[in-house]
């Protein structure tokens, strides 16, 4: 039975429409926005601005490199120490799996026993991860104790887990990171933020 001009016309916009939506869907998916409402990652991401996340950016553990900065579901360990609702945190990775972190007075990082090399330029300070430069801010700001309980910080130096990341925002003294309530699991991770 042959279509009518008609139905093949309805059927050829159907099939636009879905394919559109498929695409539209993909592309949600792949570049999620959200809003960071905290200076946390600030000079990268100043408060209040929205990035996106490409939620297909890793598959396995592996995929994540030093250096990235990541989207993350709220980890159970930062539920101990904060108020706050749960929430979706972004912050850079420091650490991988197998490694071993260490953190001084200074808010300066080693990893495996080796400083992260680091820049002046002026009053502008910058960590080298991975090949990359990234400008960090580590002083001269609010405590961010307020209205957390703080009292068990995490020991140094800390040792990595398998498929665990140690992450630190860029503003070191305003950042309620890794240093407070531990590492992140891959499945709490939600996909790379798009900075650039």
């Amino acid at each position: 039975m042959a279509l009518s001009r008609s139905n093949k016309v309805l059927l050829t916009s159907l099939g636009i429409v879905i394919a559109l939506g498929g695409l539209m869907f993909l592309a949600w998916k792949s570049f999620r926005p959200y809003r960071v409402p905290s200076g946390s990652m600030a000079p990268a991401i100043p408060p209040g601005s929205h990035v996106f996340v490409d939620e297909f950016a890793y598959s396995s553990p592996g995929q994540i490199r030093r250096g990235d900065v990541v989207s993350f579901e709220t980890p159970e360990s930062y539920s101990k120490i904060s108020r706050n609702a749960s929430a979706i945190f972004v912050f850079r990775v420091i650490g991988l799996p197998g490694d071993t972190i260490d953190f001084d007075s200074k808010n300066n990082y080693t990893v495996n026993g080796e400083p992260i090399e680091l820049a002046l330029r002026g009053d502008r300070v910058f960590e080298r991860q991975a090949d990359d430069w990234y400008e960090i801010s580590a002083g001269g700001s609010r405590a961010i104790s307020r209205g957390l309980s703080l009292a068990v910080p995490v020991k140094f130096p800390v040792k990595i887990p398998v498929d665990q990341f140690f992450v630190s925002g860029d503003n070191r003294a305003n950042a309620l990171d890794s240093r407070y309530w531990g590492t992140v699991t891959f499945e709490l991770v939600r996909g790379r933020v798009r900075i650039d």
